[in-house]
């Protein structure tokens, strides 16, 4: 498979600077998106302008480059009944209006008031349909604008943001006269702030988020073979899970994070073992001649997909925890593999080969429709973002690797390339909770 057991020599440097920067760029949005009006006002000082000007051009960043919306900044007046008409007449169907008061202690209260004039044809800007308060510290400005656009996205859709994820994902830099050198990297979902976990003149492959965000787990090389890793996050402390002889490949986290799929070969067949974190048990869970890899664990039924070439090419199959049955799930086309499940389970999407290019399907699980979302011919290693509404997976621009998002019925499109190297193996981080660290209380009318 086009993922699989890459090796490499790991030299670890912990917390060091990024040596790549990236900058999200959104190539294809919905098309009619819809027209949204947002703004920020309180107080008049010149530092409470720039608070609101910092906060509001984040969000409105976040918001159009979801590719859902045609986002307008409003006056940093709360909006009144005389103004209805003229946000009528120019189509906007969502009104957003953060609220700003200073407080002591170099801290700030907020109120964001939502309106939907969309669904509420009798618009009564006295009577918002949510109201959500906040309080949050100058330092932390950043990450509570991304909270802002999380919840105003969510009254829009009912789905929640995405804009306070991260990515994580490898970077591949060639340096003329030396080795190349290999860096796991976190950046915010933009390619922001990003941190190297990881550094290694040899490949680095599969980072696997755990579900509380806290740990990854991925595969490098270290004393000439390969293993599997899990490092915890905050303190950078790091355990090998695996480095029997032969294949130790990619780690998927169970939804409580108790255990990890791993693909091992260690009775000369490549099979896909659980491995227990409480007490390092591995035990198989497939069996028999074929190679099965690449396991990923449904979020909403007890099932864990992966891919296997038991009917003689690779297929996407399924494993039934409930009766241990196997269920072969794809049938178009000669090659696939890679599989990602949709948060709610009811979409995989994977690699798919129907002549001589690859692209990235999409499949309904209880329809059995297919569609295909990207076809550029370079498509890897795709991951479902933890909304269920993006794809991200790598390919290339030019001559370097990017990542490349695509959204479950193939219309929104976003491309996030490393100025400095090649990007490879992205994985999205689950949802994070900075919302809780910032809210007072909610009123949802």
């Amino acid at each position: 498979m086009r993922r699989a057991f890459i090796q490499g020599l790991l030299l670890w440097a912990l917390y060091s600077p990024t040596y790549a920067a990236l900058n999200l760029e959104l190539t294809q949005g919905l098309y009619g998106s819809l027209p949204v009006i947002f703004s920020v006002g309180g107080d008049k000082t010149e530092a409470d302008a720039q608070v609101a000007d910092t906060i509001s051009k984040q969000v409105r960043r976040d918001l159009s480059l979801s590719g859902e919306f045609s986002v307008t900044e409003g006056s940093s007046i709360i909006p009144t009944m005389d103004k209805l008409a003229s946000i009528q007449k120019n189509g906007q169907v969502y009104v957003g209006f953060l609220q700003l008061a200073k407080d002591p202690d170099d801290k700030y209260s907020a109120s964001l008031v939502f309106f939907d004039l969309m669904s509420d044809k009798n618009i009564d800007f006295t009577r918002p349909k949510g109201i959500t308060r906040y309080t949050f510290p100058v330092s932390d400005i950043e990450r509570f604008a991304h909270v802002v656009a999380d919840d105003f996205y969510r009254y829009m859709t009912a789905t929640p943001g995405l804009f306070s994820t991260k990515l994580a994902y490898v970077v591949h830099k060639k340096r003329p006269g030396m080795s190349p050198i290999y860096h796991l990297e976190i950046a915010n979902y933009d390619g922001k702030h990003a941190q190297t976990i990881v550094e290694s003149y040899e490949p680095i492959m599969s980072p696997s988020w755990s579900h509380d965000g806290k740990w990854l787990a991925y595969v490098s090389f270290e004393s000439k073979k390969s293993a599997v890793y899990i490092q915890e996050l905050s303190s950078g402390i790091r355990k090998k899970i695996s480095d029997i002889n032969g294949v130790n490949a990619a780690p998927s986290w169970s939804l409580d994070d108790s255990q990890l799929a791993i693909v091992l070969s260690d009775a000369g067949y490549t099979k896909i073992h659980l491995f227990t974190i409480a007490d390092s048990h591995i035990q198989p869970l497939t069996r028999g001649y074929s190679i099965d890899t690449e396991p990923t664990w449904s979020a909403k039924d007890n099932r864990l997909f992966f891919t296997s070439n038991r009917g003689g090419k690779p297929q996407i199959y399924s494993h039934n925890f409930s009766d241990n049955s196997v269920e072969r799930v794809t049938f178009k086309g000669g090659y696939n593999a890679s599989p990602t499940v949709s948060p709610d389970g009811k979409y995989i999407v994977y690699l798919h080969r129907d002549g001589g290019l690859f692209s990235l399907a999409a499949q309904n699980l209880e329809k059995g429709t297919m569609k295909v979302v990207s076809h550029e011919g370079y498509e890897e290693s795709p991951d479902m973002a933890p909304n269920g509404k993006l794809v991200v997976f790598a390919s290339r621009y030019g001559a370097r690797g990017v990542l490349e998002f695509v959204s479950l019925d193939g219309v929104i499109h976003w491309r996030l390339p490393a100025i400095n190297g090649s990007v490879q193996e992205p994985a999205w981080s689950p949802l994070l909770s900075h919302r809780d660290e910032f809210l007072v209380d909610e009123t949802v009318m």
